[in-house]
Order: C-alpha cells, then sequence, then structure tokens
C-alpha cells in the first residue's frame, strides 16, 4: 500500500492502480466509480482529493476509473462511461459487484451520502445540487 499526505494533511492510501480496501473488516461490495472526463484536469484534482478520504471514511472497497475521451469529437459521456464498465467488469481482482458513473463536477456534500449499491437497483446520488437550489 502506498500511501501520501495531501495538503491539507489527509493521508491517503491506496493499492497500486487505485485501489483500496478496508483493514478489519470484510466488505461487502467491491464499487468501481467511473469518472468520464475531458478538459477538466483542475476539477478532477479536487474530485479525488476530496472522493478518496470520503470513500476510505466509509470503509468502501473501491477503484477509480478515470475515463477520458481524447479525440475532438463532441464529448460521447455515454460511449466512454460503457467501454469504462465493459473493462472494469473484465477485471478479476476485485470483481466488482457495485458500479457508480460519477461527474467529475459534483462531489458528496458529507459522509451521510453513501456510495453502495442496493437491491432496488440503479440510484441517484445528486437528484438535486446545490448549484440549482436543490431543486
Amino acid at each position: 500500500m502506498q500511501s501520501q499526505i495531501l495538503p491539507d494533511g489527509k493521508i491517503l492510501s491506496l493499492f497500486s492502480g487505485g485501489i483500496y480496501s478496508p483493514s478489519g473488516c470484510t466488505p461487502r461490495q467491491h464499487l468501481a466509480i467511473i469518472i468520464p472526463f475531458r478538459n477538466r484536469e483542475y476539477q478532477l484534482k479536487i474530485l479525488l482529493r476530496h472522493l478518496h478520504p470520503f470513500l476510505q471514511r466509509q470503509k468502501r472497497s473501491y477503484r477509480i476509473f478515470v475515463v477520458e475521451q481524447l479525440d475532438n469529437a463532441t464529448f460521447n459521456k455515454g460511449l466512454i462511461m460503457n467501454v469504462a464498465f465493459s473493462h472494469a467488469s473484465k477485471l478479476s481482482a476485485p470483481v466488482f459487484n457495485c458500479f457508480m458513473f460519477h461527474d467529475v463536477d459534483l462531489m458528496p456534500e458529507n459522509d451521510y451520502n453513501v456510495y453502495e449499491c442496493d437491491q432496488h437497483g440503479p440510484r441517484h446520488l445528486a437528484p438535486a445540487v446545490d448549484e440549482l437550489r436543490y431543486s
């Protein structure tokens, strides 16, 4: 496991490839977080600096996949999310049983936003955002 101290003093601990699994417990889910991205380096750095400690506090087993469209065509968010999902589904360790698709410019506001899948199927984690006055 590699550790890195962030500028705000938080300690980030990840295995090679951006994988994290909590010690001292057996996670119920292995979470793949897919972040479609293009020309948003600043937002991506902020999100990752916030998201890793957030997920680690929730004791989530996870791996973050940042998928970038490199050509100059119109940004095709759906296509690159599908490519990342297909890639993550083929990995053998860990086998992911929960997939989340995360916008690069949205962050969870507090730890009550639980990042997990349930038996009811997909769930929208951002049904309302501060920028739109939560409507």
